[in-house]
């Protein structure tokens, strides 16, 4: 599965020459799944089903993976996953997040094997005896952003709270082309706003620092304290954004179609 092709679209609005010859299938009056299989006799003797779950009550894809060990020997599997041809990613504990490959798309991706049904994190490899199988689970969650995708991962975790900011100018307008910059652990992960200048997501308890950022502008800094099934509000201010004007003339003063780049010198980085 190509996560870059993942959207919040419904079905009907993918085109057809998107949907790659996969059709839905309804399981249960809100759980859709679509199940793939590798035989053992394909597979150096293991059986791996795939069974993803898509809930209309949730926000992400379940992904259930049963793997049966049909040969003489024990085996060895590996539990991991990866991505491919992302420009930005990370991981923050468990989750691993991924922007899309042009920000400006304002989407993102997030992903975490789940605990075991007691509550233990999984391996990295699992030992499968002759006839024994395992079952493995992951959630892949598709958001407006790595943070909010992230935030949808972290709820399946643990507990979480809500962080609610609206980025505006001074004269009150929604910064809509903005992003807050959330430190989260070790990881700064962008967080996009919406059409109304406003960020909406979820995250674990704790403290973060929240940066605002817009192209033309200063940087506004804000912390925030998210506690379990509570929501914290931010609220960001920026100052007039700083524009750059000019004609392209040729020798007679006649404009001219031409291609600018600004590069940062003495320390100021390239935008």
């Amino acid at each position: 599965m190509c996560s870059s092709d993942l959207d919040e679209r419904g079905w009907e609005d993918v085109p057809e020459r998107e949907r790659w010859g996969v059709q839905p299938a309804v399981v249960a009056e809100t759980l859709a799944e679509v199940e793939t299989e590798t035989a053992a006799a394909r597979n150096q003797g293991l059986f791996v089903r795939h069974a993803y779950q898509l809930d209309a009550d949730d926000q992400g894809l379940r992904i259930v993976s049963t793997v049966r060990n049909e040969s003489k020997d024990p085996r060895t599997v590996e539990v991991s996953d990866q991505w491919t041809q992302f420009a930005r990613q990370g991981e923050i504990g468990r989750i691993r997040w991924a922007d899309a490959q042009d920000p400006a798309d304002k989407a993102g991706y997030a992903t975490a094997f789940l605990p075991t049904p007691d509550g233990t994190p999984l391996p990295e490899t699992v030992l499968l005896e002759a006839g024994q199988e395992r079952q493995i689970q992951r959630y892949l969650a598709v958001g407006r952003s790595p943070a909010e995708a992230a935030g949808i991962v972290a709820a399946q975790l643990g507990p979480v709270g809500t962080l609610r900011a609206s980025l505006k100018d001074r004269s009150g307008k929604p910064v809509t082309s903005g992003r807050i910059d959330i430190l989260w652990g070790t990881n700064t992960v962008p967080a996009y706003t919406d059409a109304a200048g406003v960020v909406e997501l979820t995250l674990p308890p704790g403290n973060y620092q929240c940066t605002g950022r817009d192209m033309g502008r200063g940087e506004v800094i804000e912390e925030a304290r998210i506690d379990a099934g509570k929501s914290q509000t931010l609220s960001f201010t920026f100052g007039p954004a700083s524009r750059i004007a000019f004609d392209v003339l040729d020798a007679n003063r006649h404009p001219i179609p031409c291609k600018v780049q600004f590069r940062g010198v003495e320390g100021t980085p390239t935008p």
